[in-house]
């Protein structure tokens, strides 16, 4: 037990490098030009192990004798539409976007989306350090044959395993293609600004990954 704390210890600390919550880097000045809402398509592709047959075993008077499931890897693709801030050429964070059209509702909600989301993140290290913690303390000190070792042991992988997925999710949560508010609200603020600054909404543009 002792040699598997120590590959989870160094496992899960690295984890604390990747799953980051930082809000987008801020401040871009209004230059003028019109602003819009560009819409795009996020593909990307998952393997999976499924289950794809089934072998059944009979004996010569064609009783069942069992059965067996086969798996193969399966490969998946996902798609999800999504959408994006832009002052004239130049994708903009959230928060700027709102800040230039003059909506403090969408500005207001969205600041208050990304500290919650910084706060799920702090909170997920906090449960992903004492989960590994409890995991090496419990795995050094204690014994493999008493109870309360192994149930230490499993409770504190359990609680590193829910924090490092709390750091994981407001991670991805904090990616430029989620927001605090529904298209409709951004799109609806640009067409405001457009038209108090005699801006038309003609611009055509695309953004692939």
């Amino acid at each position: 037990m002792r040699i598997l704390a120590l590959v989870v210890a160094v496992a899960c600390g690295g984890c604390l490098l990747i799953p980051d919550a930082k809000p987008p880097r801020t401040g871009t000045r209004r230059t003028g030009e019109p602003l819009r809402i560009v819409d795009d398509v996020k593909v990307w592709n998952t393997v999976s192990r499924d289950k794809v047959g089934e072998l059944r075993y009979e004996d010569e008077n064609g009783d069942s004798l069992g059965r067996s499931d086969l798996y193969a890897n399966q490969r998946h693709t996902h798609v999800k539409f999504v959408w994006f801030p832009v002052q004239g050429y130049e994708v903009v964070p959230d928060e700027d976007f709102f800040r230039i059209a003059g909506d403090q509702d969408a500005l207001a909600r969205t600041l208050k989306r990304r500290d919650k989301l910084q706060s799920w993140n702090f909170r997920g290290r906090v449960m992903l350090a004492s989960g590994i913690a409890a995991v090496v303390v419990a795995s050094l000190v204690g014994s493999d044959e008493n109870p309360a070792t192994i149930l230490t042991a499993v409770g504190g992988a359990a609680v590193a395993a829910t924090g490092w997925y709390l750091c994981y999710w407001s991670h991805d949560q904090m990616l430029p293609e989620n927001h605090a508010v529904d298209r409709s609200t951004a799109v609806e603020a640009a067409e405001r600004y457009n038209a108090q600054h005699g801006r038309k909404l003609g611009l055509r543009m695309s953004r692939s990954f």
